[in-house]
C-alpha cells in the first residue's frame, strides 16, 4: 500500500514561492501559512498541500479548521448546495429556500425543545452575537444600562460590542470606547470535563431570589460532600454577578458554555444553572455563544443541553438567545421571539450548514466512538509526560490538555508542521483539537503517535521515528475523482439531461468497477432476481425494516420505476428500488405528501447493500445512477425516508444531492432497535425560474449572472470551493489567489491591495 504523502520542506517551499508573488506585489497581506491548500484533493482529516505543481501532500488537520468542519474534507453532505440554484444566484426568497428554511428551524426547536423559535442569519459568529447584543439593548429592562457583562477568558468575535466583551486585552483595548466597556468577572473553570454536579432546588430557588433581602450568598448547594474549592470558585464568580447586575447598569450576559480561545475552561451545570436563573430573575436577558461549541463539539448538539438546566420548580431554563457559526457555515442567531435584523448571509454556505447539522446529528454514535478513542490515547500519553503536560480533558469531538511549562507552548506549536499536524494553543498554555467524523481509528492513532513522537524531541530531547497514516493514496485519489465525476455528472443531468442510453453509458463509466456487474432491473427480469432480493433482506434487515415481496415486484412492473442492482457471478450485492409516489401511498407517514401524485416524483422504497460489501460506495453509486436515470425519465422529485441515525450513511448520500426533511415521525418503528424514529426527506431538482438575487452573487468575480448560460465546467470548477469552508486567513488555493489575482487587477494602480474577509465584523 502506497501511503499518503504528508507535508515536508519541498510543499512548505512551493506555497511559500507561489505565496511570495503576491505579496511582493502587495495584493494581499502576508498573512497565510506557507503552503498551498489543494481542496479537491482534501479527504476527511488530512487537508491536500500542493508539493509542486503536478503533486500533492497532506496535512493532518486536528484543527479541523478551527471547529468548522465537523464532517471532514469532502464529506458527501457538503455537496449539496451544487444542487441548489439558489446558492449561485444567493436568492433566500424562493420558495423552496422559505421550505428548507422552515424545516430547519424545525430541527432547531427538536434539538432545544423551545415552544416559540425565530432565527436571523449572518455571515460570521461575531455579526451573529453583534445582532443578538442589539436585540438585548432594545428589550433592556432599564434605559440607561449600557454595559455587558462578559467573563474573563472570553471570545466573541471581532467586530464592536463583541470585540469589547473579548476577554484578551491586546485584542479589545485599542477599540474600545470608554463610555461602553465591558464589565467582566471571573469564569469558575474546573478544567474538568465531567460538568455535572449535584445540587438541591433550595439552593437554586436561592439564586432565583437574588435580588430579594432573603439572599444568603452562603448557602451551599447541596448537604453531600462536594468541592470546597470548586465552590468557592463559583461562589466568587456567581456574588460578582450578582453585584454587577443590582447596579442597573448591565443590559446583557454574554457567555460561552465552554471556553473554547481562553483555554478550553469547563464550567458545571451547577454553576450555569445559577448563573441563568438569576438572570431571570433580574430580567436581564442572557445570550450562550456557542459559536464554537455548538453543532456536535461536546456530547449534545448544543453544549449547554449537557447542563439540563432547569429552575426550582423543575421547568426549563432557557437561554433567552443562542448564537452559532463555524459548524453553522454561517452566522446564526436563535432567539424565542422574531426580531428580524436585516439578513445578509451566504445561500450556499446556509445549505451546507443545514446538511452539516442533520448529518452530525445522525452520526452521534460514530462521533461517540471518537471520543472514547480520544479519551483513551489522551489518558496514555497524559501518563507518559505526566511531567509535562496535566488536565487532560475532552468532550464529542475535542481535546485539550495543559502544558506545564507555558515557554514549551510556542516550540509546540513551531514544530507542529515537521510532524504533518495542525492544531492551536488557547489561552497561555493549553493546546487545543478539534477532530470531525472523518477521523478514523487509525487516523486518531496516527495522531497520537506523531504527537508521541513530537512531545519525545520537545519534553526528552530525543528523536524517535515518525509513523506513517494508514491512508492509501491511490484509493484516496481514485475515490475523490469518482466523487467528484458524480457530482459533475449529475449536476450537468439536472439542467440539461441526457437520454436513457447515453445516462447509461456514463453511468457506466463513473462506476467503473470489474468487481460487480450494474443492471436495471424490470418487468422483464424481477423473477431471475425476487429470491435474491428477499435473500438480501433478511441479511441486513430486522423483520421491521424488511420491504415485503409484493412491493418489489409492483415496483419492478411500472414503466416509470428506476430499479437498479449490483451483482457479482454468484451473488447480489446491492439493490435500490424506486417508483411512483403513488405506488407507496400506504407507507408510514406518505399518506399526506403534496407531491404523492405527482408525475415526477420518485419515492425510494429500499436500498440494501449486502454486509461483506458495506464501505465499497455501491448504496452511493446506486442512489446517484438512480438520479441520474431519473432526471433522463424526466423525473425531478426524489422522496423517502431514513431511519434517523440507524440508516445514517444513506442519509448522508441522500443530503449531498440536496435533500431536507419534510417530517420527522417518532416512535416509527416496533422493534427494540433505539432511535426508532424516521426522517421524511426531499430532492428537490426542479430548475427555478423564479427570480434570482444575481446582485448578491454568492460566486466569484460576478459569474451568477451568467450561471444559467455557463458552461457547465465553469460552475464545476467552484464545487471544491464551495463545499469545503477553510480558515482564509490561515489558508489559501491557487484558484483563490488567481481570483484576488483578476480581481484587483481591474481597479486601478493605486487601489490593487486588497484583503479577505469572512464577513462584515473582519472587514471592519
Amino acid at each position: 500500500m502506497k501511503t499518503i504523502k504528508m507535508i515536508d520542506k519541498k510543499s512548505e517551499e512551493f506555497g511559500t514561492n507561489k505565496l511570495d508573488q503576491y505579496y511582493k506585489s502587495e495584493i494581499i497581506p502576508p498573512e497565510k501559512k506557507k503552503y498551498l491548500a489543494d481542496l479537491k484533493a482534501s479527504v476527511g482529516p488530512f487537508m491536500g498541500i500542493k508539493h509542486t505543481d503536478n503533486k500533492n501532500s497532506y496535512m493532518m488537520d486536528a484543527a479541523s479548521q478551527i471547529a468548522t468542519l465537523g464532517l471532514g474534507f469532502n464529506s458527501a453532505p457538503f455537496f449539496a448546495p451544487i444542487f441548489h440554484e439558489e446558492s449561485f444566484s444567493n436568492n433566500p426568497n424562493s420558495n423552496k429556500f422559505r421550505k428548507i428554511r422552515r424545516s430547519f428551524e424545525g430541527f432547531l426547536k427538536r434539538k432545544l425543545g423551545w415552544e416559540h423559535l425565530a432565527t436571523t442569519f449572518c455571515h460570521s459568529g461575531a455579526e451573529a452575537n453583534e445582532i443578538a447584543l442589539g436585540y438585548c439593548y432594545k428589550r433592556r429592562v432599564n434605559p440607561t444600562a449600557k454595559k455587558v457583562l462578559a467573563f474573563e477568558g472570553s471570545f466573541h468575535g471581532r467586530m464592536q460590542v463583541s470585540l469589547s466583551s473579548t476577554w484578551n486585552k491586546a485584542k479589545r483595548e485599542p477599540f474600545e470606547w470608554s463610555d461602553f466597556l465591558t464589565e467582566f468577572v471571573p469564569f469558575p473553570n474546573t478544567k474538568d470535563s465531567q460538568q455535572s454536579r449535584e445540587f438541591n432546588s433550595e439552593w437554586i430557588k436561592n439564586w432565583e431570589n437574588a435580588p430579594l433581602k432573603s439572599f444568603n450568598p452562603d448557602l451551599v448547594p447541596s448537604e453531600d460532600t462536594f468541592s470546597k474549592i470548586e465552590w468557592e470558585m463559583e461562589k466568587d464568580s456567581l456574588t460578582k454577578v450578582k453585584s454587577k447586575l443590582a447596579s442597573g447598569e448591565i443590559f446583557a450576559i454574554l457567555i460561552e458554555p465552554m471556553q473554547c480561545e481562553g483555554g478550553d475552561q469547563y464550567a458545571t451545570n451547577r454553576f450555569f444553572t445559577a448563573l441563568t436563573a438569576m438572570a431571570k430573575a433580574y430580567e436581564i436577558p442572557i445570550i450562550f455563544d456557542e459559536v464554537q461549541t455548538g453543532y456536535h463539539l461536546g456530547g449534545n448538539f448544543f453544549w449547554h443541553k449537557q447542563f439540563n438546566l432547569v429552575n426550582s420548580k423543575g421547568e426549563d431554563l432557557e437561554p433567552d438567545y443562542l448564537v452559532c457559526a463555524k459548524k453553522a457555515q454561517i452566522g446564526m442567531v436563535i432567539s424565542h421571539c422574531d426580531e428580524k435584523h436585516v439578513e445578509e448571509f451566504s445561500v450556499a454556505s446556509f445549505f451546507r450548514g443545514y446538511a452539516h447539522a442533520f448529518s452530525l446529528d445522525n452520526n452521534y454514535s460514530k462521533i461517540k466512538k471518537i471520543e472514547k478513542l480520544c479519551s483513551e490515547e489522551l489518558d496514555k500519553i497524559t501518563k507518559t509526560y505526566n511531567r509535562f503536560i496535566d488536565s487532560p480533558r475532552g468532550i464529542g469531538l475535542c481535546f485539550a490538555f495543559d502544558v506545564k511549562d507555558q515557554l514549551k507552548v510556542a516550540e509546540l506549536i513551531s514544530k507542529r508542521f515537521e510532524y504533518g499536524l495542525l492544531y492551536y494553543p488557547a489561552g497561555t498554555k493549553t493546546l487545543r483539537f478539534r477532530l470531525n467524523t472523518g477521523f478514523k481509528k487509525e487516523d486518531i492513532r496516527f495522531l497520537f503517535s506523531q504527537l508521541n513522537a513530537l512531545f519525545s524531541e520537545v519534553f526528552l530531547n530525543e528523536k524517535i521515528e515518525q509513523s506513517m497514516p494508514s491512508r492509501d493514496e491511490n484509493l484516496v485519489s481514485i475515490e475523490n475523482k469518482k466523487t467528484y465525476a458524480w457530482i459533475k455528472f449529475l449536476h450537468k443531468q439536472k439542467h440539461s439531461p441526457l437520454d436513457l442510453e447515453n445516462t447509461k453509458k456514463e453511468i457506466l463509466q463513473i462506476i467503473n468497477n470489474d468487481e460487480y456487474d450494474f443492471e436495471i432491473v424490470s418487468s422483464s427480469n424481477i423473477s431471475n432476481y425476487i429470491d435474491k432480493i428477499m435473500t438480501l433482506q433478511t441479511k441486513v434487515y430486522e423483520p421491521s425494516r424488511q420491504t415485503s415481496k409484493n412491493i418489489f415486484e409492483d415496483c419492478a412492473n411500472d414503466n416509470e420505476s428506476v430499479c437498479l442492482i449490483m451483482k457479482t457471478k454468484n451473488e447480489l450485492k446491492a439493490m435500490s428500488f424506486s417508483g411512483p409516489a403513488a405506488l407507496f401511498r400506504e407507507e408510514k407517514g406518505l399518506s399526506d405528501h403534496e407531491n404523492l401524485f405527482d408525475q415526477d416524483c420518485l419515492y425510494t422504497t429500499d436500498t440494501t447493500i449486502h454486509p461483506d460489501s458495506a464501505g465499497n460506495k455501491l448504496g452511493r453509486d446506486l442512489k446517484y445512477a438512480t438520479i441520474a436515470i431519473g432526471l433522463a425519465r424526466g423525473k425531478r422529485i426524489f422522496i423517502g425516508r431514513n431511519r434517523y441515525q440507524v440508516a445514517s450513511s444513506m442519509f448522508d448520500i441522500n443530503l449531498s444531492l440536496g435533500a431536507y426533511e419534510v417530517k420527522f415521525c417518532k416512535n416509527d418503528y416496533n422493534d427494540q432497535i433505539r432511535p426508532n424514529d424516521v426522517i421524511h426527506y426531499k430532492i428537490d431538482l426542479s430548475n427555478s425560474s423564479e427570480f434570482s438575487n444575481f446582485s448578491n452573487s454568492s460566486l466569484a468575480l460576478g459569474e451568477s449572472q451568467e450561471y444559467l448560460t455557463a458552461s457547465i465546467d465553469e460552475v464545476e470548477n467552484r464545487i471544491a470551493g464551495i463545499n469545503n469552508k477553510i480558515c482564509l486567513s490561515n489558508f489559501v488555493g491557487s484558484s483563490f489567489l488567481d481570483d484576488i489575482n483578476h480581481l484587483l487587477n481591474l481597479a486601478p494602480d493605486g487601489l490593487r491591495h486588497g484583503y479577505t474577509t469572512s464577513g462584515q465584523s473582519e472587514c471592519v
